[in-house]
């Protein structure tokens, strides 16, 4: 497990939005930082309830900006939002229910999540983002 660098190659065009996602993988290299030591299992709690409040005020900001702008795909983007809510919701249930979640399997989901909804998706709302002008 590597910690994940922020690149220009990253940015949404939206200040904003690209702390918000610096946020998100600050909390990824947290991860890297706890993998394998005795602490591993002390921290996962920690870091689900950072990714909830994450989700929770991150989504928030760009779907308010999706609605206002009238972002054609901004439907289909809530619901992954939405899966991925879920997706952290049902680690912190097993995480509660004394079932293990490991820091290497939210690493994995985590740097998936960033390779494919940040990278792909949030890239594609930049252009209505910007012509609206938010930067």
């Amino acid at each position: 497990m590597d910690k994940i660098e922020w690149s220009d190659a990253m940015s949404v065009g939206v200040a904003r939005i690209d702390d918000q996602h610096k946020k998100l993988i600050g909390i990824i290299n947290s991860l890297v930082e706890y993998h394998d030591t005795p602490r591993e299992s002390d921290v996962v709690p920690v870091i689900l309830a950072d990714l909830i409040a994450y989700a929770s005020n991150h989504f928030a900001y760009e779907e308010r900006f999706m609605k206002k702008f009238g972002y054609a795909a901004a439907q289909d983007h809530m619901k992954s939002h939405h899966r991925f809510t879920e997706d952290v919701y049902r680690f912190n249930l097993r995480s509660q229910g004394g079932r293990d979640v490991t820091v290497e399997t939210l690493f994995v989901y985590l740097v998936k999540w960033l390779n494919t909804h940040i990278l792909i998706e949030d890239m594609a709302y930049t252009d209505t983002f910007t012509a609206h002008g938010l930067h």
